[in-house]
């Protein structure tokens, strides 16, 4: 046996030794039976410690050994595979040494004849010049020569013109005598012709005059009726309050809460009429203007049939004297003078014919805007006070991002949200209920950015954050068409009033127009602006020939939808046009900004009539009622307004969203206000 043998025996027999003597210990209570053993066992573990060291290390160096003995021969396999690379290198630098060589050699036997063939060529081609040089030189000597025989006959001829045209001047200088002869005919001609148009402006002057002074008696009588009515209407109103306070004076007592409400109905009822006397104010004021107007298109009128007066009279002296005018200074008296004055003359008339029908129109469009303004006069009779008595009466929570876009159906059943959560959600108007999501959008970032509904109700459409706009058939919920054509978010849409188009607005500044029967867009892409130009509203006449933009440039612009022609441009804003709208008539544009005012505009001249401004913020959007008497405005303040167009005042302010209001609709009938805001809630409010 080995020794690694006996040593491992030896530590076996030591560890059963201590097991063995720690009994006897504990069983005799003598610690020496367990203590000698383990003695001895620890020392055995000890040199077989070591001994296991010293083979480890005999087991490494011998394995090393072995390692050593298989790597020489890869070794030598590396210094062979070494020497056969260097000479195979050196071998592959010899061959390619001789291929370029060879190339050189090849490529100096192809350019030779190249070069021969290049001195040939410059060789021929000097040949070629000088005989260019000789040919041409005798072909320069024939042209001239062929040019001498073709000026002859024309030298010829010349002296032959210069005969008959002696002979034609002859001719003209009698033409001209004849013509001076008939002069004298075509002025009597043109009086004739003039005297009965004088004579009839006279009649017209005298014809307007009296239309005048009538439309002025019509209009101071209707106003005095019109006032007269509206004071018999309030005071036969007002009487059974008067009454009520007279039967309830003996009890102010007891009842001083019913007193101070009447009081507070006879005050609302004077708030009422205060309105109706600015207007009649504000009506007589233009009448005034108008008539001021009038008076001085009168005297150009008059100026003007003065200066055809004095032009008659020209052509006067020309019958009586037998003569034209005097010739302009330093001119000969020649016919031909006599024919210019006489055409002067002609052109003076008609230019003072022309001033004195655009006077006339001038005059004609003056007493139109007056009794435009009679006839339209509002005296709120009918309607009666438009009550102030608004407050909410849900608030709906489906949204999980800013509502961006609301609108109600032109039936006023349902409404339609559109959110920066990727939805298009459908909702009842009289419950609140929500009906389902109509579209929702996969992509990020994606939101739902302007809706609107068709003018029969059938089809929905949304303008979205992926440049595209989405038409939906809401009977089936069925996706109708996906028109693509805009490169950035399309931030407004509107339908027009036949429903086979619809006009576009795009943060890539431009507006576009789509043919919904085929859905494809019509060729008339329309850009708002050069630079700094988003569009971020636009509208559409109610007569869908006139559309509007406002944009970041603070401006609103007005285009002509058949050409694509901007027709005019409204500045007065100071900051971007968020929303835009028209009224019922066509007439009245109305405009809100971040500058947070409202602006009213009228379409026919282009002239801002007013500023509504109060105490808000941005007014980020706007709505009119159907009747065109309420416009409804959402602000960055948190608040809805409601005004009156006609005034111009606050009817009420809706309080209760906890952000910006970036969206607001209003129901047919009037009674119905829906508000989107960035506190994620619509709003509907009710009178």
């Amino acid at each position: 046996m080995t020794q690694r043998h006996w040593l491992d025996i030896t530590e076996y027999v030591c560890i059963g030794g201590s097991f063995l003597g720690t009994a006897i210990a504990a069983a005799t209570q003598q610690v020496i039976y367990a203590a000698t053993p383990l003695t001895f066992t620890l020392g055995v573990n000890v040199l077989n410690r070591q001994r296991l060291h010293q083979l480890n290390r005999q087991h490494q160096d011998t394995a090393i050994a072995q390692v050593y003995q298989n790597l020489e021969p890869i070794h030598e396999q590396f210094s062979q595979l070494d020497i056969q690379t260097q000479e195979r290198i050196s071998h592959l630098k010899d061959v390619n040494a001789q291929q370029y060589k060879a190339a050189i050699a090849k490529i100096h036997q192809l350019i030779e004849p190249l070069n021969q063939q290049l001195i040939q060529l410059d060789s021929r081609s000097q040949d070629q010049l000088e005989q260019f040089n000789s040919a041409n030189q005798q072909q320069h000597a024939e042209i001239i020569a062929h040019i001498y025989q073709l000026i002859h006959p024309l030298q010829l001829h010349l002296t032959q013109l210069d005969e008959t045209t002696q002979q034609r001047d002859r001719q003209t200088q009698t033409q001209l005598d004849q013509l001076h002869a008939l002069q004298h005919l075509q002025a009597e001609g043109i009086l004739a012709y003039i005297n009965p148009l004088i004579d009839t402006l006279n009649q017209e002057l005298i014809r307007l005059d009296s239309q005048t002074q009538q439309r002025f008696a019509e209009f101071s009588v209707a106003n005095q009726q019109q006032h007269d009515a509206i004071i018999l209407q309030v005071q036969q109103q007002l009487e059974p309050f008067k009454t009520q306070l007279d039967t309830l004076t003996p009890q102010v007592t007891n009842q001083g809460l019913q007193l101070g409400q009447l009081k507070d109905a006879i005050a609302k009822w004077y708030d009422y009429l205060e309105p109706l006397n600015q207007q009649v104010s504000h009506l007589e004021t233009n009448a005034q203007q108008v008539n001021s107007q009038r008076h001085q298109q009168i005297e150009q009128l008059k100026e003007t049939i003065v200066q055809l007066q004095r032009t008659i009279h020209k052509l006067q002296d020309i019958k009586d004297k037998n003569r034209l005018p005097s010739s302009p200074p330093n001119a000969s008296d020649t016919p031909e003078h006599s024919f210019l004055s006489l055409a002067m003359l002609r052109h003076e008339l008609d230019a003072g014919l022309q001033g004195v029908g655009k006077n006339i129109h001038q005059i004609g469009n003056s007493l139109q805007d007056l009794w435009t303004g009679l006839t339209t006069l509002e005296t709120r009779t009918e309607s009666g006070v438009i009550t102030q008595n608004w407050h909410c009466v849900q608030t709906l929570t489906g949204h999980s991002g800013k509502v961006n876009a609301v609108a109600i159906s032109p039936q006023g059943g349902i409404f339609a949200s559109g959110s920066d959560d990727q939805t298009l959600r459908l909702w009842q108007l009289k419950t609140g209920q929500e009906m389902g999501i109509l579209a929702k959008n996969f992509a990020w970032f994606n939101g739902v950015k302007s809706i609107a509904f068709s003018p029969d109700g059938k089809w929905l459409a949304c303008g979205n954050d992926d440049y595209t706009i989405k038409v939906w058939a809401l009977e089936t919920g069925q996706e109708l068409y996906t028109l693509m054509g805009h490169s950035s978010s399309v931030k407004s849409i509107v339908f027009s009033r036949d429903g086979q188009r619809l006009i576009s607005g795009s943060d890539d500044r431009t507006i576009k127009l789509w043919n919904l029967e085929i859905g494809k867009e019509i060729p008339l892409s329309i850009q708002h602006s050069d630079w700094l130009g988003r569009v971020n509203a636009v509208a559409i006449s109610p007569n869908s020939q006139i559309l509007v933009s406002g944009s970041d440039d603070k401006t609103i612009k007005v285009w002509d939808l058949t050409t694509g022609q901007l027709m005019m441009t409204l500045s007065g804003h100071k900051a971007a046009v968020k929303s835009v709208v028209f009224s019922p008539d066509g007439k009245i544009i109305a405009s809100g900004s971040a500058d947070q005012t409202i602006k009213l505009w009228y379409l026919g001249t282009g002239k801002e009539m007013s500023t509504l401004s109060g105490n808000f913020g941005s007014v980020n959007s706007l709505a009119m009622s159907r009747d065109g008497k309420v416009l409804v405005s959402g602000s960055s303040d948190e608040t809805v307004q409601l005004w009156q167009l006609s005034t111009g005042k606050i009817i009420d302010i809706l309080k209760g969203h906890n952000s910006a209001v970036y969206s607001v609709a209003i129901s047919p009938d009037r009674k119905t206000v829906v508000s989107g805001s960035s506190d994620k809630t619509i709003r509907i409010w009710r009178c």
